[in-house]
C-alpha cells in the first residue's frame, strides 16, 4: 500500500512546531476529494459565486487576507458599509458607557479589591503585571540596539472619510 509522510510547521504557543504524519493512500477518499473540488469549482469559482456557508463575520480572517489592489474601488451597496459603521459606532458607545459603569463600581468598592456579587461570584480588581521595555530609555541608552531591534509594523485599517 502506498503511503505519504506530511510535514506540516504549526504555531503553537508563539512557537513555530514542525510535526510529521503518515497517511496511508485511500483511493475512495482521494475519489471524494477530488469530487467535491471539481464541483466546488464549477459551483463557485466558475460562476464567481461565493459558497453559501460563507459568512463575512465568522471568515473575517479569510478576507483580511486577500491580497489588495492598490488605488482600485469596488462597488459596495453603501447600506452595508452604512451597517458596519452603525455597529462599530454601537460598539464605541457600549464601550465607554462600560468604562462608566467600572467607574461606579470602582467608586462604590472603595480601596477593596474585590466585591461579593452572589450567586457564587466574585467582582475583582486584582494588580496584574507583565515585563515590558522600556522603548524610551531603550532609544536613549542604547541607540544602536534600539535601531537594531525595529521592525516595521503594517497593517489596515477600515475607516470612513470624506472623499477628497
Amino acid at each position: 500500500m502506498k503511503k505519504a509522510n506530511i510535514v506540516v510547521l504549526l504555531g503553537k504557543f508563539d512557537r513555530l512546531c514542525e510535526e510529521i504524519y503518515y497517511v496511508e493512500r485511500k483511493e475512495d477518499i482521494i475519489n471524494f476529494i477530488i469530487e467535491r473540488g471539481e464541483q466546488f469549482w464549477r459551483d463557485y469559482v466558475m460562476t464567481e459565486t461565493p459558497p453559501p456557508e460563507m459568512s463575512a463575520h465568522s471568515d473575517l480572517g479569510i478576507y483580511k487576507t486577500i491580497i489588495r489592489e492598490p488605488n482600485k474601488y469596488a462597488t459596495v451597496d453603501p447600506n452595508v458599509i452604512l451597517n458596519y459603521d452603525g455597529l462599530r459606532q454601537n460598539r464605541l458607545d457600549a464601550e465607554k458607557e462600560e468604562k462608566a459603569a467600572l467607574a461606579d463600581v470602582l467608586k462604590l468598592m472603595g480601596d477593596a479589591e474585590a466585591a461579593v456579587v452572589g450567586g457564587g461570584k466574585e467582582f475583582t480588581y486584582f494588580m496584574q503585571g507583565r515585563a515590558d521595555v522600556d522603548r524610551k530609555k531603550l532609544r536613549q541608552e542604547f541607540p544602536e540596539a534600539f535601531a537594531a531591534c525595529q521592525k516595521k509594523i503594517s497593517y489596515r485599517k477600515a475607516a470612513i472619510r470624506k472623499v477628497k
